[in-house]
């Protein structure tokens, strides 16, 4: 329970079933025996070797099943409602290693594995961030799959045509400067301070203007319009450490400070790969960690929609229920 906050009261099976349902709502978009996998999941936390978990790290045909191919959940995550920034989309992608394994699948089924030090595919996710941050869209992609910008517009055209979006956020790994014209909402991306419009911003003078939020103290900003769109350098003073800078780009115009506050709710996507890839290094030993990462997703939206439809659970809050304790209510 959180301090301060009432919190609805249930009993131990209303609970129970309450995360059962969900979970057995998101495993249904991928498997046609839903029920198994929710009964799989707890083994997860476990360790151990039994049959359910067997079954759910051994599950898959291989790569060639899964990259290139596109996991969409918006049916499920599309309808939480709006939070103070209304409705917030994240956009990333992270890096998967396969494994001598999955290299070998890879080989067998045509997978263009991209060749970092080890060899592996991407996970690209475009995430609802806030209120609540669940995944709407997740592909895997390998060495034949669409630029990050590219990639940045396509889900978002498709995202949009099933949820009202407000704001959609993006690191600076997906800026390209024609997507952000073509964007169909509003979008703040990280800036790249040697790109030309970043660098006529940097000559203008300083605009002071302190607003303190939380732990941070905003104390001046630059902005600039360029060719249609809106270049923003924000300083800020985080307990006593130097003033750091914040440099990002927009299709929109809007109050810097307010935008940078909105651009700190990526920190949930980065959050979710971050967790998904830890919970699967504890396995490391699995013959499918791309599969593994599509069922983490799975049971990390479960987990979030639990925490919001019980509790009201709005991001960047601190959860009512962990996902440990979740798992456990399968």
């Amino acid at each position: 329970m959180l301090s301060g906050v009432q919190v609805p009261v249930y009993s131990q099976e209303r609970l129970e079933s309450l995360a059962q349902v969900m979970a057995l709502e998101q495993f249904k978009l991928i498997s046609p025996n839903p029920e198994k996998l929710v009964q799989a999941a707890p083994s997860l936390l476990q360790g151990n070797r039994g049959k359910d978990y067997v079954y759910l790290t051994r599950l898959g045909e291989g790569l060639g099943s899964l990259v290139g191919k596109t996991f969409t959940f918006w049916d499920q995550c599309g309808k939480v409602g709006k939070g103070k920034f209304g409705t917030v989309l994240a956009v990333d992608e992270s890096g998967l290693t396969v494994g001598e394994k999955g290299e070998l699948e890879a080989l067998r089924d045509g997978v263009g594995l991209i060749p970092w030090r080890r060899k592996g595919v991407k996970a690209r996710s475009v995430d609802l961030v806030h209120p609540v941050r669940c995944s709407l869209m997740l592909q895997f992609a390998d060495l034949r799959g669409e630029s990050p910008s590219l990639f940045l517009l396509h889900s978002v055209q498709e995202v949009v045509k099933h949820v009202e979006v407000d704001y959609v956020l993006a690191d600076a790994g997906f800026l390209n400067f024609q997507v952000l014209r073509e964007m169909p909402v509003k979008i703040v991306v990280r800036g790249k301070s040697g790109l030309k419009g970043f660098q006529q911003l940097s000559s203008l003078r300083l605009q002071e203007s302190v607003r303190k939020v939380e732990d941070r103290t905003y104390v001046a900003y630059r902005e600039l319009e360029l060719d249609g769109l809106y270049y923003y350098d924000v300083v800020y003073v985080k307990d006593k450490e130097r003033p750091r800078h914040f440099t990002f780009v927009t299709n929109f115009k809007g109050d810097p400070y307010t935008l940078a506050e909105l651009y700190r709710l990526r920190w949930q996507i980065e959050e979710g790969f971050k967790v998904k890839k830890a919970r699967i290094e504890l396995v490391r030993k699995l013959r499918n960690k791309v599969l593994l990462f599509l069922c983490y997703t799975i049971l990390d939206n479960a987990w979030n929609l639990f925490n919001r439809v019980v509790f009201g659970y709005i991001t960047p809050g601190k959860k009512f229920i962990s996902f440990d304790s979740f798992i456990k209510l399968l």
